[in-house]
């Protein structure tokens, strides 16, 4: 038996077999499941700017004061919040605020229960 080495020394094409390894049907969905939730927590990674909105939102602070606090214009700070809304898929300031705490972003100021 000829080695590839051998193989191509002699001029010949190194010999190759493919598999095809057959897979039940449902196990092709499960694979796709698999790839969109791992897709899913690579978007969910913040860069720092979008960690910076992230906790001024959480903190309730308005567009006005984003803006002022990182230097940019209204209109930038308020693109800022569209984006991170879409990019994790909540779009309201109570949502938000729960991620910032699930994350570590900000601490919960838990104040007990109003009786």
């Amino acid at each position: 038996m000829l080695t590839s080495l051998d193989r191509s020394v002699a001029g010949k094409p190194p010999a190759v077999s493919l598999v095809r390894v057959p897979t039940p049907a449902g196990e092709h969905a499960q694979i796709e499941r698999s790839l969109r939730q791992s897709l899913k927590k690579r978007s969910n990674h913040l860069s720092s700017r979008e960690v910076e909105v992230l906790q001024l939102i959480a903190e309730g602070q308005p567009n006005k004061q984003i803006a002022a606090e990182l230097g940019v214009s209204f209109k930038t700070a308020d693109k800022h919040r569209q984006h991170l809304m879409a990019k994790l898929n909540i779009h309201d300031v109570a949502g938000l605020t729960r991620y910032a705490i699930a994350e570590g972003i900000i601490e919960s100021t838990d104040r007990g229960t109003i009786g």
